[in-house]
Order: structure tokens, then sequence, then C-alpha cells
């Protein structure tokens, strides 16, 4: 049962990425991987905030931009970002009713002639006998990387059942 929500949710999470992020891509040709150039990560921060209930990915590339996209968000308003170097990327797996949820972002590549931005990661959801927090909870996380722009978000999130935090 938990492992059908969790990948409804990550379907959701592709879906709702693409709609966050940017405006629907244009029909154009796969470009190569090779076109994919990595990008890396300075920071990770997991984070669990009733700020961020919104199941997604989102590119925050100013202080101002962040205000208006997560303005709940206190562990993100806490977070410190040099906005004229980096960039703020979060990866959110939105409400979930136990503990044991946890998602992370492992990679970043950027396709300058695309205009985008792949962001992978990993989600979890605990197992059907796992002992978990009997509490709402609002898994994130939150990587600073070098100042990037892309027209769109593309998440590549694989999904795990009980895996302890990295």
């Amino acid at each position: 049962m938990r492992t059908g929500l969790i990948l409804t949710s990550c379907a959701a999470l592709l879906v709702f990425a693409g709609c966050e992020t940017s405006p629907a891509p244009s029909r154009q040709p796969v470009t190569a991987l090779s076109d994919h150039r990595p990008v890396p990560i300075l920071r990770n921060e997991p984070l669990n905030d009733p700020g961020l209930t919104q199941l997604g990915v989102m590119l925050i590339n100013s202080r101002a931009e962040l205000e208006q996209r997560a303005p709940q968000a206190q562990a993100l308003a806490e977070m410190e970002v040099d906005f004229a170097a980096e960039s703020l990327l979060v990866l959110c797996l939105g409400e979930r009713p136990t503990g044991g949820y946890w998602v992370r972002i492992t990679g970043v590549q950027h396709d300058a002639a695309a205009n985008a931005l792949y962001v992978q990661g990993v989600a979890n959801e605990p197992g059907p006998e796992a002992m978990v927090t009997q509490a709402l909870t609002y898994p994130c996380d939150a990587a600073v990387i070098p100042k990037v722009r892309a027209a769109a978000v593309h998440p590549e999130i694989d999904s795990r059942t009980d895996m302890p935090l990295p």
C-alpha cells in the first residue's frame, strides 16, 4: 500500500515539477547525454518544514524569489545562500502522514543548449513494519549549487522503501 503511495507521489512529482518550474517545454529533439554538464552540489540540508507543503522541485535564484515561492518556509529562509554566486535547489515530498519519509538530491546536470536542469534524487518511504513518528512531516532536501539559470527543471527521482537517511 505504502509503496503505491510513494510511487504515485514520485509520478506526481515529475508532473508537478515540470508545471511548477517552467512553462511547457517545446518539442525539441532529445540532446545527447554529452550536453549535460555536472553541477557540483556545494552542500545539502535535509529539511522538515511545514512551510514546504508542495510536492515538487524548485530552482531559486534570489532572496525575493525565495520569499515569493516559499513564503512560509522558515528553514529555507534561515539558510545562508549567496544568491549572487549560488542557486538554491529544493526537492520536496509534500505533506506525509508519519516520519520515516525522506528525500535527497544526489546529482544535478545542466544542459545549456536545452536551457534545462536535470535533478537526480532518492525518495524514501518507511517500510510497513517501521517504527516511525506519528505526526505529519514535510520531507525536503535543499541543495546549494553554483549559480545556474534554467527554463525547465526535470526531476529524476528513484523511489526506495525503508532505507536509512544517507
